[in-house]
């Protein structure tokens, strides 16, 4: 049976008893069913993962016992940034979710031209809030014991200027060239909104050492884009790369 993972942004120190949050309490106990004595594993972001069991339940409160820790490591060795430009609710919600589970490292929310999605300074906040969340879910789900970066939403051409990386990559529907590289380690992917990058866009990134790379002859909605970018990335230089490895061997 799978032993069921929880976040906790706290310390975490072996042989000890810790109180959930009311929201991690109600999670364990009405979502997942636990009860006294249950098994899980608990990690706070900091690297690593705990086991642990409960020991305690009283109403919304709910005590665990932190045991031995694991210096479990899932990351790729490929650090791959993530910029994609908004999209709305659902959409955005989905590549917050699934990169994660592939594996990047840091994601920042581009407002680029052609992005028609208007935030608050309150609305900016929920939705920051609501991507974390996404985010930390994602790492229970898959394994991940290190939360990828979340940067606020940034305007397109402040964002660019600043970037330094191995590889730098905008992917864009009209392109075919292949990607020049060599093993990098530090990788960044510029992903369009639904409207695209404007050819402005386009040549600004260029200017700032971004190569254009393609996806195929098919267009690709926005969101299946940044997920198949990602696998892209990580099939050839992250931690899928270990797969050829292996067919080669049977092969």
């Amino acid at each position: 049976m799978r032993i069921s993972r929880l976040h906790q942004n706290i310390d975490l120190p072996e042989n000890t008893a810790v109180t959930l949050t009311d929201d991690a309490a109600h999670y364990l106990s009405h979502v997942l069913r636990l009860s006294i004595n249950d098994p899980i594993i608990i990690f706070n972001g900091r690297g690593g993962e705990y086991d642990a069991k409960i020991i305690a339940h009283q109403k919304k409160q709910m005590q665990i016992q932190i045991g031995k820790f694991h210096a479990t490591d899932r990351e790729s060795p490929c650090n791959i940034h993530l910029a994609q430009c908004l999209l709305r609710n659902e959409k955005m919600d989905l590549v917050m979710q699934k990169t994660t589970e592939l594996g990047v490292t840091q994601i920042t929310p581009i407002i680029s031209e052609y992005c028609n999605i208007q935030l608050s300074t309150e609305k900016q906040q929920k939705r920051q809030q609501r991507w974390q969340e996404i985010i930390i879910h994602a790492c229970e789900q898959c394994g991940r014991n290190i939360l990828p970066r979340l940067n606020a939403p940034i305007q397109l051409q402040h964002w660019i200027s600043t970037q330094s990386g191995e590889l730098k990559l905008i992917f864009h529907t009209e392109n075919n060239a292949a990607i020049h590289a060599t093993k990098p380690k530090n990788i960044i992917a510029l992903i369009g909104p639904e409207g695209g990058l404007s050819k402005t866009e386009v040549m600004l990134a260029k200017q700032y050492d971004f190569q254009c790379a393609s996806l195929g002859p098919r267009i690709l909605r926005t969101e299946t884009a940044a997920i198949a970018a990602v696998s892209v990335l990580q099939d050839r230089w992250g931690d899928w790369s270990t797969f050829h490895a292996i067919s080669d061997k049977i092969g």
